[in-house]
């Protein structure tokens, strides 16, 4: 009963972050509970998604606001910026090299991008469909900047897009897999880009070009993907129970089977 939103993220001191926004400390079974003090702002926060900055920063995604927030943790400070592109609704965000705040506008084409020193918004296309439904970005080694369109299903958008920040030029990957729903892109160490979409998980190649497609075991949906040090990938089957007995559950790939050690 500790605020909305939908994600939970650990912090490096092993403090969690959920909701929209509470914090809790396992060691001392503490929540604490924060709310926008600004004038016009709703109190709650409705945050979809938590990311945090190399200051411990944490910057949250507003989706119903049409907004972008940051909670300073050296002040307790909570702020809101407003993000000023039609049909924006900020789900997915993620940090770059910079800390400058990458956002998937929902609702419209493409990115934004927050440059976290000058306090500016830009808009970055991704495709020529003025309405899309891009979720979940990721940031490779390098600066590129990866997303899919989710809700495509095998339309013209149902590809793995990535973005030179410097040039603003886009390429196009497409999914050859059946009904490619793209929700999530997530980098591994070696810069393979992971992204989640219908029944699969994919590994996209940065160096060959091509995707390796590992077909999950049941009929579902991916919402989140999670690639840890050691390159397992942990997922959720969201909708696994609506065509069958298999019910929630949390999987981990291992693209290695020889690195399972357990």
């Amino acid at each position: 009963g500790h605020g909305g939103g939908e994600f939970l993220t650990v912090d490096r001191d092993g403090t969690i972050w959920y909701g929209g926004l509470s914090h809790y400390d396992p060691a001392t079974n503490q929540h604490d509970e924060y709310k926008f003090q600004q004038e016009g702002s709703p109190g709650f926060i409705p945050a979809s998604t938590h990311a945090i900055d190399s200051s411990g920063n944490i910057w949250l995604s507003l989706l119903t606001m049409g907004g972008l927030a940051r909670l300073d943790r050296a002040t307790g400070e909570m702020l809101w910026w407003e993000v000023p592109f039609l049909r924006n609704r900020p789900y997915g965000i993620t940090l770059d090299q910079d800390d400058n705040v990458w956002i998937a506008e929902y609702h419209n084409n493409g990115l934004a991008r927050f440059d976290t020193k000058t306090q500016s918004f830009r808009h970055f296309p991704l495709t020529v469909q003025a309405q899309t439904s891009i979720r979940r970005p990721g940031v490779d080694s390098r600066g590129f900047v990866w997303a899919g369109t989710y809700g495509s299903r095998g339309m013209q958008n149902g590809a793995l897009y990535r973005l030179d920040p410097r040039t603003g030029e886009v390429d196009e990957h497409r999914l050859q897999i059946p009904f490619a729903n793209p929700y999530d892109a997530e980098i591994d160490s070696a810069d393979n880009v992971w992204v989640a979409s219908d029944n699969h998980v994919l590994r996209f190649d940065q160096q060959t070009g091509q995707f390796t497609p590992y077909p999950v075991t049941t009929r579902t949906d991916i919402p989140k993907l999670a690639v840890t040090r050691d390159g397992t990938v942990w997922f959720a089957a969201r909708n696994a129970g609506a065509s069958g007995d298999y019910g929630g559950a949390l999987a981990a790939l291992f693209p290695d089977k020889d690195a399972i050690e357990t």
